[in-house]
């Protein structure tokens, strides 16, 4: 719904924000209230509005970001008139477009008086999914009194105020408190909405760095901050089959795919928080596309052929030293009482961190016991005594600081928190030691109801991500899982009437080219509509098969794609609470998920793509 362009100023970045969506309305002229003049497009007027909702929609979403965020267009059939006062002076400026079903039928015409006024519509044209306007928190939609008047009422200085400058994460407007909406039209007409295009691409990679990410899912990215290389996100007309969601897309679903039925103990309530939006659905990550994530554990090959665990503090441009595209900078894990330099590594001697089980840990050192208690230093004297080098006591403690981060996560980029249901909405975790954010695969386990294969391990069932809650019972994710089938060529495509993240539109396109030749094709089947999954359910990660696959398979690959076989790499990977530790649940931080296992005073600046404010106090 929203895609963003940078261009370079000479002293700041200047970020457009592009507003495919909009419920705008086109009334015949004699219909607007008399003495109202449309002024041209590109009005100073209409510039002013563009800034605010620019300023605005920076403080909601990106409130550290230093860049200038401007509107490209206002929504599509908004426009702006001025009235002359009557006093002869100067002239109040007021936006049209606002659908007349919604006030009374035709030749009633409504306007925005503000940008202060508009900001709660343009921000429920963005975040709702349905466009229901129950959930939208502005004047015209809600009015505080019946408004009778033909015309709008002057503007008072208090109306033209700027909103509040940088709002806190939690001051977002409520939303989706109703699913049921009319769906858009494909074209502009009157009494209709305009646009069913909801889709968010991003830039080449060659412009990822000055371009900022798609909102609300994460926070902006500076020119200045280094960006993986990554591929583009594919835009529609690159992606076979794939259309725009809309809300009918949530309306009309084929009989053979069940929704889930309701489940309130298992699902947190949505009221003031953002519902299945498609405004967050699909806007992917902008490290989407990387094979390894800032913040998360790694195994990386030291300088022989052993693997020792680290988390990543950057990714970097890729070198001379890989033949893939990228490198990261890495801190060794260990206990707070052993400093290890930080090493920079390609992602050929890089693995996620389930790809291989973790060694039994030894007895000198406790899985369960808190690292910030143990006193190391005491222990490793003792090794040493004991004719034992201190390298091992290290490397001990690495097995047990990713074992607890395993059974830990931490929240980032908050989008909204409803205090009274003590419920948060979420832009990610760090779930174990991967990062998982909105519109993304996540590897999931299903019920028996849900599939008859529930329980075969050479099937991958994936979770297209649509929200992330946290709330007094536990973490949770909403979401449509698919399963990835093979058929003959022969056999129709299935229509696959939703939207893919475009990870799992990479994989099905890969496995295309490959099997194209043997007579064989792929396509994601919709398995479960709308369910609710906690997070003992989330395996993990996707991983595609052409980025992954090469890594696990260095000597394998080339030679088995050659014969049309796609050596399994799902199969590959354990799963999220594989590895031997007690539960440990929510931390504040993703430093807190590994305390103990980093020197003191260490800083893990995951910005500007994560904001980690604290997550809701347990009652």
């Amino acid at each position: 719904m929203v895609v963003f362009t940078g261009a370079s100023g000479s002293r700041q970045e200047v970020t457009t924000v592009r507003m495919f969506r909009s419920d705008g309305e086109v009334y015949d002229e004699g219909e607007y209230p008399a003495g109202y003049q449309r002024l041209p497009a590109g009005n100073g007027p209409e510039k002013i509005y563009l800034v605010k909702l620019g300023e605005y929609y920076r403080d909601q979403f990106y409130p550290s970001s230093e860049n200038f965020f401007q509107l490209e267009a206002l929504p599509e059939n908004y426009h702006i008139r001025s009235k002359a006062r009557e006093n002869g002076g100067r002239q109040d400026h007021y936006l049209f477009g606002y659908p007349s079903e919604m006030v009374g039928g035709k030749g009633t015409v409504k306007c925005f008086r503000s940008t202060k006024d508009f900001w709660p519509h343009f921000f429920w044209l963005m975040t709702d999914p349905n466009l229901n306007r129950d959930n939208c928190a502005c004047e015209l939609c809600h009015p505080r009194k019946p408004n009778v008047e033909k015309e709008p009422k002057k503007a008072t200085q208090k109306a033209a105020a700027p909103a509040p400058t940088r709002p806190t994460p939690y001051q977002s407007a409520p939303l989706a408190r109703g699913t049921t909406s009319r769906p858009p039209s494909t074209a502009p007409k009157k009494g209709g909405y305009v646009g069913t295009s909801a889709v968010a691409t991003l830039s080449p990679a060659a412009t990822l760095s000055s371009t900022v990410a798609p909102i609300p899912s994460a926070v902006s990215v500076p020119s200045a901050a280094p960006v993986p290389s990554v591929a583009p996100n594919p835009t529609p007309s690159q992606i076979p089959n794939a259309t725009p969601i809309s809300s009918a897309a949530s309306n009309t679903i084929p009989a053979q795919i069940p929704r889930a039925a309701p489940n309130p103990t298992a699902a947190p309530t949505s009221a003031g928080v953002p519902g299945p939006s498609s405004a967050i659905a699909l806007n992917s990550q902008p490290d989407e596309g990387v094979l390894f994530r800032e913040g998360e554990v790694v195994w990386f090959r030291k300088a022989n052929t052993a693997f020792h665990l680290g988390v990543i503090l950057k990714n970097l441009l890729g070198g001379d030293t890989t033949s893939l595209s990228l490198k990261s900078r890495i801190k060794p894990l260990a206990h707070y009482e052993k400093d290890l330099p930080e090493v920079e590594r390609g992602e050929v001697d890089m693995r996620p961190f389930l790809t291989y089980s973790v060694p039994a840990i030894s007895p000198i050192v406790q899985a369960n016991r808190p690292m910030e208690t143990v006193h190391w230093g005491e222990i490793e004297a003792q090794l040493v005594n004991r004719g034992i080098g201190a390298d091992v006591l290290g490397l001990e403690a690495s097995k047990v600081a990713a074992v607890r981060a395993d059974h830990a996560f931490s929240l980032f980029n908050i989008l909204s928190v409803d205090h009274a249901r003590q419920t948060t909405s979420l832009g990610g975790v760090f779930l174990g030691c991967e990062k998982v954010a909105l519109y993304e695969g996540v590897r999931v386990r299903v019920d028996p109801e849900h599939h008859q294969q529930w329980d075969d391990t050479r099937l991958t069932f994936v979770m297209v991500v649509q929200q992330i809650k946290y709330e007094h019972e536990g973490l949770h994710f909403f979401g449509n899982i698919f399963l990835l089938q093979e058929f003959d060529a022969a056999y129709p495509t299935p229509q696959n009437e939703f939207q893919l993240p475009p990870s799992m539109t990479r994989e099905k396109n890969f496995r295309n080219a490959v099997k194209s030749v043997h007579g064989k094709h792929f396509d994601w089947v919709a398995i479960r509509l709308d369910v609710w999954r906690s997070e003992r359910f989330i395996k993990g990660r996707f991983y595609e098969s052409s980025k992954l696959g090469p890594v696990l398979y260095p000597e394998k690959w080339d030679e088995a794609l050659q014969t049309g076989e796609i050596l399994s790499v799902q199969n590959m990977l354990n799963n999220r609470f594989d590895s031997k530790c007690d539960y440990i649940g929510i931390r504040a931080s993703r430093l807190t998920c590994l305390a103990g296992a980093l020197p003191p005073g260490f800083v893990l600046d995951l910005r500007p793509l994560i904001r980690e404010p604290p997550p809701p106090e347990r009652r």
